[in-house]
């Protein structure tokens, strides 16, 4: 993903490794978290209508063309608006190279019938922090929120333009990857009951809801495809984003409380020396791994009580060891638990969505969570900081300049929601202004 490369090159420039961010923390007070919602709602009614019409023109303006078929019929026309709407760059990273053939008949084949109109995106795995370089911890936050927002934006613009209710479904994918980044089950439980909380808190009548892989795939399945897989041992085409791709997705929090991984035990000096240690401690211990790992050189200075740098060194031979079988792992994982509406443990075969676009498969439309500026990034890997204006970045913790503060509204999370470069009334004030669109009008 975008942010590890940027990360990455960012610890290899450093002298010295910074400390765990110490800040300030904003309450949000109960009237300024309703200002806040009706923020949000207000543009994500806006954007879907804006949306709407803009599939509404489009669709108008290509009349007498042969891009789409059936027009004239109740569930061709519908079809054609909702591939239209699925062309907006706004938030589609494909919409330029969309198979709007297939995906209008696939459409029309679900519009047809009585079957209920339903979307499922693949998205999402539970935060890694990568101690505290990433997030502030494992909650999902401001980005996953805005995220979030955007997708009922999307699901409002489809009832618009069929005049009928549509199921939007997320299948996490914490459970499909767990054999190569070892997220732990309550943990990732614990992220998509906070996403639910998230959409209801911001649309209580759009049905969106969470799920695993286990519509899919059973645990016992996955194991079973992987050892039948032929494909074993390290793939001779992994790159080094692969490799540090999964060196910060793994959650080492849970690598260190096992004790072992990949069959590969943690070495002893290593469980000696954090034992009984508090998850600051840990937190420490995996941020300077990381950092030691990316630039050998740097000053880490920060682990409290200190740690021989041998022991260190140590550790980061260990983690590269675990992280690049975790690549490979991922990669073959990816390809041999695919997601076939037909073989789903619901009965309403959904149209699937993706956040990472497929070159085999150009009908499905890729959404971009966090706009055309994040690209493919996603939510999980980062963390939300408000800015002046209302505007919000999505960046790695060490990256954010100038954060000062965590934010924290009650009502949706006992965790930060996310950070600030703010003064707390400019912040308060921000979070009223907030740009859900950052390329779009909807004020």
């Amino acid at each position: 993903m975008p942010s590890a490369p940027i990360l990455w090159k960012k610890l290899q420039a450093s002298q010295r490794l910074n400390p765990t961010p110490v800040m300030d923390s904003y309450n949000i007070s109960e009237d300024a978290t309703e200002l806040f919602r009706q923020r949000l709602q207000n543009q994500i009614a806006t954007a879907a209508k804006r949306f709407a019409k803009t599939a509404a023109r489009s669709l108008d303006a290509l009349s007498g063309s042969l891009i789409y078929k059936d027009v004239k019929s109740s569930a061709g026309r519908h079809a054609a608006l909702i591939t239209e709407l699925f062309r907006n760059a706004h938030f589609i990273s494909n919409s330029g190279s969309l198979d709007t053939t297939s995906l209008q008949h696939r459409l029309i084949g679900i519009l047809s019938g009585d079957q209920k109109l339903v979307f499922e995106l693949g998205w999402g795995q539970a935060k890694r922090d990568a101690g505290q370089l990433r997030t502030p911890g494992a909650s999902a936050d401001l980005a996953e929120l805005l995220a979030i927002a955007r997708l009922i934006s999307v699901v409002k613009a489809i009832e618009l333009l069929t005049e009928r209710r549509v199921k939007f479904r997320v299948i996490t994918g914490g459970q499909r990857f767990r054999l190569a980044l070892f997220i732990r089950a309550e943990m990732d439980a614990a992220y998509n009951i906070k996403r639910q909380a998230f959409a209801r808190w911001l649309s209580s009548d759009t049905e969106i809801e969470f799920d695993t892989i286990k519509s899919y795939w059973s645990q016992e399945e996955i194991k079973a495809r992987l050892e039948a897989d032929e494909s074993h041992g390290t793939a001779p085409h992994l790159t080094e984003e692969d490799f540090r791709f999964a060196f910060f997705a793994i959650d080492w929090y849970g690598v260190l409380e096992q004790g072992n991984a990949h069959d590969m035990h943690l070495p002893s000096s290593i469980t000696e020396a954090l034992k009984a240690q508090p998850p600051a401690v840990k937190t420490d211990f995996i941020r300077s791994v990381i950092a030691l790992t990316a630039n050998p050189a740097i000053d880490i200075g920060a682990i409290n009580p200190p740690l021989p740098h041998e022991l260190l060194r140590v550790a980061s031979d260990w983690f590269c060891e675990v992280a690049r079988i975790s690549a490979d792992l991922y990669i073959r994982l990816g390809r041999i638990t695919p997601r076939n509406p037909r073989e789903s443990a619901h009965s309403d075969c959904p149209l699937l969505l993706t956040v990472i676009e497929k070159a085999e498969r150009p009908d499905i439309p890729c959404i971009q969570l966090l706009g055309r500026r994040y690209g493919r990034t996603l939510p999980q890997h980062l963390t939300g900081c408000l800015q002046a204006g209302g505007n919000v970045s999505f960046e790695s913790l060490y990256l954010i300049e100038g954060a000062i503060a965590s934010l924290h509204i009650t009502e949706l999370s006992d965790a930060p929601l996310g950070v600030t470069t703010l003064p707390e009334a400019d912040a308060i004030t921000g979070l009223s202004r907030i740009h859900l669109f950052e390329d779009v009008e909807l004020s």
